[in-house]
């Protein structure tokens, strides 16, 4: 059994108003997330093979990731950095 981002998907290349991203295997996936501006939201396509669009807002990523035609997304939060972070209650 395949894991989810294995080695079976082709790459895609996905014009956005940032950057071209190649997303395919987890290691390209994680570059495109960390190429995102801090605060953001990333919009990837239903499948997760491409990277539609950045937004500012979740409704922002939603809007341009509509307007490339997309319908069914899945969208992540750009945290503000990278860092590890600890929860304890």
């Amino acid at each position: 059994m395949r894991g989810r981002f294995g080695r079976g998907r082709r790459r895609k290349s996905v014009k956005t108003d940032t950057a071209v991203v190649q997303v395919g295997p987890a290691p390209t996936r994680i570059k495109a997330l960390r190429e995102a501006p801090p605060n953001g939201w990333a919009a990837f396509s239903a499948d997760e093979s491409r990277l539609v669009a950045y937004g500012k807002t979740y409704d922002e990523a939603v809007v341009k990731a509509q307007e490339e035609g997309e319908a069914e997304l899945i969208l992540v939060k750009i945290p503000s950095d990278w860092t590890e972070r600890v929860l304890a209650s």
